[in-house]
């Protein structure tokens, strides 16, 4: 959420917090308030309070997936609050007859439970942030190294070097572009051998590393299969 839209939020928040206390204190003046009265004003105060937490605090996702992540937690704390308001007005409403047990017996679990959802929810949403920048840094490698080998085989005076170069392109455009740990050596030689072709002018030179660099593919299109049926 951006920061104009943040201070937007909480100050409606705020005006909305204090018409509430003002309507509550007014309508209540004149009556004499228990332990289970405040103890559910308090659960309902917190509510609000975790509410503008989770709205001002700098959630951990990545900018791709900041504003997607971020909407179900904002709706998670207003959520418990919509709860808590009306197990706490109701408990207000009954301070006369409800017990500070009673009180307690049903606000703390509330509480607890959205605790726990909101954890579970964050790792979750921070695995996928973190799968998809990765994923994304992943796609961006294997694209930069598409265009060099196009522009290899575009730049070439040899048509058999650059209908080779033209191939291996294609295989590398159409295949698996996760970056495994286990390809860390494979996909190194592959951009070493690139970068051997852009800085050598000699023909028969070039095609030679063509044909490493097309064996060097289809070892790593091979091992990405194996990779995939191994992890299931």
């Amino acid at each position: 959420m951006k920061i104009k839209s943040k201070g937007i939020l909480l100050i409606i928040l705020a005006c909305a917090v204090a018409l509430y206390n003002f309507i509550l204190f007014v309508s209540t003046s004149n009556v004499e308030k228990t332990p289970v009265f405040w103890i559910s004003y308090a659960f309902i105060m917190l509510s609000i309070a975790v509410a503008a937490l989770l709205v001002c605090i700098k959630n951990p996702f990545s900018d791709g997936t900041k504003f997607v992540l971020s909407v179900p937690v904002v709706r998670l704390s207003f959520a418990y609050f919509a709860v808590e308001f009306v197990i706490g007005t109701l408990f207000m409403l009954l301070q006369n007859v409800a017990t500070v047990k009673a009180a307690l017996l049903v606000q703390v679990p509330v509480l607890i439970i959205f605790v726990i959802m909101t954890l579970v929810y964050y790792l979750g949403a921070r695995h996928i942030s973190v799968n998809y920048e990765k994923q994304k840094n992943d796609v961006l490698s294997q694209n930069m190294l598409y265009l060099q080998v196009s522009s290899l085989a575009s730049s070439t005076s040899a048509p058999a070097v650059s209908e080779k170069l033209g191939v291996i392109a294609d295989k590398i455009k159409f295949s698996d572009f996760n970056a495994y740990p286990e390809l860390a050596d494979e996909d190194q030689m592959i951009r070493s051998t690139v970068i051997q072709m852009k800085t050598t002018n000699d023909e028969d030179a070039i095609f030679k590393l063509a044909v490493q660099l097309e064996r060097l593919v289809d070892e790593r299109s091979e091992m990405c299969k194996f990779i995939k049926k191994k992890r299931g």
